[in-house]
């Protein structure tokens, strides 16, 4: 398809403030979108 424009997709997160810690696969899925400071330094 060398004609068709570039796709681009996002993913949108959002979680209430109220609902607690986030456990298993939301813990996990919520690290990889959210880098934690860690990660940055190194």
């Amino acid at each position: 398809m060398k004609d068709a424009p570039p796709m681009h997709n996002s993913i949108v997160a959002y979680r209430r403030r109220d609902a607690g810690k986030p456990e298993g696969i939301v813990a996990a899925f919520l690290a990889l979108l959210i880098p934690s400071p860690r990660r940055r330094e190194g």
